[in-house]
């Protein structure tokens, strides 16, 4: 440890040195170092530093630091089989694991599909970006929320609350409420059927 120390410090002072700053400039220089996979380590406290693993990034992902997933739970039970405290949550995750798998080489969830297909697992802020991409972006087609939910997982994407997500984004889609489908018929009573006689030819 104390070798890897010294390796860090002689190569800020090289870095430090081979700058050229006039007088005055201050330059902020982010020096980390970690190892993500930590015997025991919970992602819950992933900003707490245990020994040697100053760990400042858990489960990189696009959306930056979340301080609680959805996913966090299932990558614990699926690294280090930790389950949390709340007995309820303990019984679904044991209940759900085995539809999800966990690639360590690219630190992403996934879930299996009934046909075998594996499903990139979204956090909530990717599932944001998705759900406007395929309802109302280049790609989109401002489908109804079923259909919406049915598309992003044919796309290959999840998360838990996936359809009930896509029906509430779509009813709140401005350009669908203005261009949806007009009834043109004029309103009027309604009027009861006369029945005919039984078994009239």
């Amino acid at each position: 440890m104390p070798r890897q120390q010294n390796a860090h410090a002689d190569a800020l002072a090289s870095l430090a040195a081979s700058l050229a700053l006039s007088a005055g400039v201050v330059e902020k220089i982010l020096v980390d170092s970690h190892d993500l996979y930590c015997p025991r380590f919970t992602f819950e406290d992933h900003q707490k530093p245990t020994g040697d693993c100053q760990v400042k990034e858990a489960l990189e992902t696009s959306t930056g630091s979340e301080l609680r997933d959805w996913r966090f739970p299932y990558i614990d039970y699926a690294l280090y089989d930790i389950l949390p405290d709340d007995p309820k949550e303990e019984v679904a995750i044991r209940r759900k694991a085995p539809k999800f798998y966990y690639n360590a080489t690219t630190r992403t969830l996934y879930q299996r599909s009934h046909d075998g297909i594996l499903l990139r697992c979204l956090s909530q802020k990717e599932a944001q970006e998705v759900l406007k991409e395929a309802h109302d972006d280049m790609c989109g087609a401002h489908q109804l929320g079923l259909k919406l939910g049915d598309r992003l997982r044919r796309l290959g994407y999840y998360w838990l609350k996936m359809i009930p997500d896509a029906i509430t984004y779509a009813k709140r889609c401005h350009a669908c409420q203005i261009h949806g489908d007009f009834i043109h018929q004029a309103p009027g009573y309604l009027c009861s059927t006369t029945l005919t006689w039984p078994f009239e030819m």
